[in-house]
């Protein structure tokens, strides 16, 4: 199984010139992984399956995707401040983190730096340690007045 994912790995990455992937698939209690090309194109380090990417936006189309479910459930709602659901989230500005919205996280509009890429490590307390780190985030604008 391996084998027919390294090769569909290998063609995707040349067709759509993709200079490194890495890919795991997980089914009926099997592990299948990939890996091909390089991580970046200025050293040519060699992808493998234990690469770290930054993996971007394309956490949105999931962190969405669950929310929605969350507000079908009705177990969370989209104006909800995020404090609700994040006791101890805090910003410099006091008010800001009492007024932003999961909708404006969902929308781009809270105001907060999207470019916040604080290290917090791999350990189980990781999403604590970042939320803990946002303290120290300033507001590009006030929440829900810019995109």
């Amino acid at each position: 199984m391996a084998a027919g994912w390294q090769a569909r790995l290998d063609a995707l990455a040349r067709e759509y010139e993709v200079p490194g992937a890495s890919l795991a698939v997980w089914h009926n209690g099997v592990l299948a992984t990939a890996a091909t090309g390089v991580i970046n194109l200025t050293t040519g380090v060699e992808t493998t399956v234990d690469a770290v990417f930054q993996i971007g936006s394309i956490t949105k189309l999931l962190t969405g995707t669950l929310t929605l479910q969350l507000v079908e459930e009705d177990r969370v709602g989209l104006d909800d401040p995020l404090k609700r659901h994040l006791p101890d989230f805090a910003l410099l500005s006091r008010e800001a983190a009492q007024s932003i919205t999961l909708r404006h996280l969902l929308s781009h509009t809270s105001g907060i730096d999207g470019d916040f890429f604080e290290s917090t490590g791999t350990g189980e307390d990781k999403l604590s340690r970042y939320v803990d780190a946002c303290r120290l985030l300033p507001l590009l604008h006030g929440p829900g007045e810019l995109f």
